[in-house]
């Protein structure tokens, strides 16, 4: 008997007594939303671990037998084709606002992990690739070239200049998720954490929509507005918590998702810390 397992709060609210059609369906997962904007709404997933914004979960190994199947949220049940699935007993989930002390020591700890466990975030953005497809190192040296002059911009607080090169790596790369589109994921979690992140970085959201992808899309819309993944808040508390045997467990994870989808976010989050880090070195070598 199918049952939900977990469900974002918010769905209840953001999306009450409406009727969605199906989008795309994956094997593990479905988009759903409207087919005149195509805009994805709401995502049901087999995977309890990938928990995330507009989600819900459900006591499935696949999905395929509810492909072309409508879903309607009720306040109490949501109904998939015939079926009601009640949400009485279902795990509420709600993501909860990023938070990250602004100390360089835990920042530290976790880039010096990342450094021996990975690769020099102090070097280069991105691991070795050991991808066979071109179009992926295409992908992450153009995203190198242009978050140089993006880290130039960001240093002189010229955050207009500095989204223009943001923008430049929208919906580059190939796969549901473009490497450019999870690179800035990750971006947006680190300076989230921080309450780093400046006002007109929104315009990413409206900027997604016209160069990117339907689920890039919605991914982004989310991360602007501060809401993100668990396998995404997880990393974060691990880094607050200094703890390197919880990091690991927590990178693991958000590695685990997609072909290279939670790596990429992950390279971003890291050159986001690391920007906190040098900008901090570069202030206070002026102020001495």
């Amino acid at each position: 008997m199918t049952k939900i397992l977990a469900y974002d709060q918010t769905i209840l609210s953001k999306l009450p007594h409406q009727t969605l059609t199906s989008l795309q369906c994956f094997t593990h997962a479905i988009n759903y939303g409207h087919v005149d904007t195509q805009e994805i709404l709401l995502t049901i997933s087999t995977h309890p671990e990938h928990i995330a914004p507009n989600t819900i979960i459900l006591d499935e190994k696949k999905l395929s037998h509810f492909a072309d199947l409508p879903v309607q949220i009720e306040p109490l049940f949501i109904r998939l084709g015939r079926r009601q699935l009640t949400l009485a007993d279902a795990q509420i989930w709600q993501p909860t606002p990023l938070y990250l002390t602004p100390s360089k020591t835990k920042i530290a700890i976790f880039l010096t992990y990342i450094q021996q466990t990975r690769f020099n975030p102090w070097q280069t953005l991105f691991p070795a690739s050991s991808s066979t497809f071109l179009f992926d190192s295409y992908s992450r040296t153009q995203i190198q070239k242009e978050m140089i002059h993006f880290q130039q911009a960001w240093e002189q607080k010229s955050f207009k200049i500095a989204l223009d090169y943001l923008t430049k790596i929208l919906g580059l790369g190939i796969g549901l998720t473009p490497t450019g589109d999870d690179f800035i994921t990750g971006l947006l979690a680190s300076f989230s954490a921080l309450q780093q992140l400046p006002s007109n970085f929104q315009q990413l959201a409206v900027l997604a929509k016209e160069r990117t992808n339907a689920v890039s899309y919605a991914e982004i819309h989310e991360a602007v507005n501060g809401r993100f993944s668990q396998l995404v808040q997880r990393v974060f508390l691990s880094i607050e918590s200094g703890n390197t045997n919880e990091m690991a467990q927590a990178v693991s994870a958000l590695e685990e998702v997609g072909s290279t989808s939670g790596s990429d976010i992950l390279c971003g989050i890291i050159f986001g810390l690391k920007l906190f880090c040098e900008e901090n070195n570069h202030d206070n070598s002026n102020s001495n």
